[in-house]
């Protein structure tokens, strides 16, 4: 039962911080509006899916007991692995908008010519 319930802090320490590193971001680079709503969306959607993470977590056996007690009867239980894609997803998504950011500030950065080699 403990590790059932650990899963819901453990999912949710990968969405939560999230958020502060879009503040940082936000305050170290100043990016345009746009980025900042881009960045503000793939947090709170990352954040969103890991909560549909949760809820297939908690809703993959019917009663949610039989999640943590495996002696009931009649207990229907999904396949685990359901949540994998949802999981992989939600995962997945995060790095893209670090990326996309990133390489939008250094596309606007202005760089020298580098001197030629004497």
């Amino acid at each position: 039962m403990f590790i059932t319930l650990g899963f819901v802090f453990g999912i949710l320490s990968f969405g939560v911080p999230k958020f502060a590193v879009v503040f940082l971001l936000i305050q170290i680079l100043s990016p345009r509006y746009w980025h900042q709503v881009f960045l503000w969306v793939m947090a709170s959607a990352c954040t969103l899916f890991l909560t549909v993470c949760i809820i297939l977590t908690y809703a993959q056996c019917n009663p949610p007991r039989a999640l943590w007690t495996f002696n009931i009867p009649d207990a229907k239980c999904i396949d685990p692995g359901a949540t994998v894609p949802v999981a992989v997803f939600a995962g997945g998504e995060w790095p893209l908008s670090l990326i996309s950011i990133h390489g939008a500030e250094i596309w606007m950065l202005i760089m020298p010519k580098p001197f030629p080699p004497s």
